[in-house]
């Protein structure tokens, strides 16, 4: 059961670009909501 706490670090790199791009794209998101 301790794998459970370990596997966000060891995110496969398609995973991991998927996870840039998303939070790129929150970020931007947010920013917008921010500004507007």
């Amino acid at each position: 059961m301790r794998r459970i706490e370990r596997e966000p670090i060891f995110l496969e790199k398609s995973e991991r670009k998927f996870f840039q791009k998303n939070f790129r794209f929150l970020a931007g998101q947010w920013k917008k909501k921010m500004t507007s």
